[in-house]
């Protein structure tokens, strides 16, 4: 909104400016006003581009974003709404005749890695600008590769790679974490079995069962109700 009423301020004052310049006034109206009846403005578009992957939560309009105003004033209360380009809400995006399409079709399933594995076999992006890929790993964190020395880039094999190497992560975070599990039910077993073989030793050695317990409380922070599990 402000963008627009800037440029259309701007519009008004160069016409004013040219109006002086070339002492076209008629009459003292135009000249406070510094236009004349027969001038038009070029209208404005302002696009808001949203480069997220989630839906837009924001507000649409400026009424939005008002607090609760009186419904009989409210008609009379100027609205705005922007124009928005959301990734998630473009149907076609071969409606876009600059790679700013392949931009937005990214992000758009970026967060969906059924849908997002599909762009390997989309033709729209067997050929794509350096620059596009650098945008679309800023906004995404695709991490998908920059070649150096090359203008363009085939993202479909750009895309398998990255798929491969998802993969591959996720099947060695799969192993790292079975083996920590398994270090994790390894120290259990030990513990269990430590506090087992005290207890057997404290009853052979004919200490009361409730030494025994106060005993393994201390020894292996237990609550009372915990040790009592192991003299049963």
């Amino acid at each position: 909104m402000i963008y627009d009423a800037l440029n259309y301020g701007k519009q008004v004052s160069k016409i004013a400016k040219e109006h002086r310049e070339n002492k076209e006034f008629e009459n003292s109206k135009e000249f406070l006003s510094g236009i004349k009846k027969t001038d038009k403005l070029k209208p404005v578009i302002t696009l808001t581009i949203y480069f997220g992957a989630d839906e837009w939560d924001g507000p649409r309009s400026l009424k939005e974003m008002f607090e609760p105003i009186d419904e009989h004033l409210s008609e009379y209360v100027a609205d705005y709404k922007p124009n928005l380009i959301i990734p998630r809400e473009i149907d076609d995006f071969s409606k876009f005749a600059t790679d700013f399409g392949k931009v937005m079709k990214f992000i758009s399933v970026s967060k969906n890695k059924a849908e997002c594995a599909k762009l390997k076999d989309d033709k729209m992006f067997e050929n794509v600008d350096k620059e596009t890929v650098h945008v679309i790993n800023v906004c995404t964190g695709a991490d998908l590769e920059e070649p150096e020395g090359k203008e363009t880039v085939n993202m479909c094999e750009g895309l398998r790679l990255w798929r491969e190497e998802e993969r591959a992560l996720a099947r060695q975070e799969g192993l790292e974490e079975g083996r920590q599990e398994g270090r994790q039910e390894g120290r259990q077993e030990g513990r269990q079995e430590g506090i087992g073989v005290l207890v057997t030793t404290l009853h052979e050695l004919g200490q009361a069962k409730e030494f025994i317990v106060e005993t393994i409380m201390k020894k292996f922070s237990l609550s009372e109700e915990a040790a009592r599990e192991y003299i049963r």
